[in-house]
């Protein structure tokens, strides 16, 4: 699968990145309770990329970082821009993580940090059966 190298950003824009991701790259939406929380919405948007391939090309110093224990019982770490709270990526010190992307490791990208427009992931496949169960979840409850 070819890729493709977009450029994304915080909303202040103090921190800029580029990504090479698949093309199309395929979106996870996560309705636990943490992604909710931490998106303020009923879902988290993301795309599982390997750590090597996002750089931040401006503004590292203006990231901080949020830890917590995740249900998986490992620290889900949340990388934030100081200024306008944008949460750029995260990172889960789950040991399935790290084995990802022939050793790698993973990363967790929110798809709406991109400066692209809307309608250009409209072609993006969309991994929502992952998910499914949560959704059935959160209507019972």
């Amino acid at each position: 699968m070819p890729n493709k190298t977009l450029s994304g950003s915080c909303l202040c824009g103090n921190v800029t990145y580029k990504v090479d991701l698949p093309d199309p790259p395929e979106v996870n939406f996560c309705y636990c309770g943490h992604c909710r929380k931490s998106s303020a919405s009923l879902f988290d948007a993301y795309v599982i990329i390997p750590k090597t391939a996002m750089t931040i090309e401006k503004g590292e110093k203006m990231l901080t970082t949020h830890s917590i224990k995740g249900d998986s019982g490992y620290p889900v770490k949340r990388i934030f821009c100081k200024e306008c709270g944008t949460r750029l990526y995260g990172t889960c010190d789950n040991p399935e993580f790290a084995k990802m992307f022939d050793g790698f490791g993973a990363l967790t990208m929110g798809v709406g940090t991109l400066d692209i427009p809307v309608k250009e992931m409209d072609g993006w496949k969309k991994a929502e059966e992952y998910y499914k169960d949560q959704k059935v979840l959160i209507k019972l409850n």
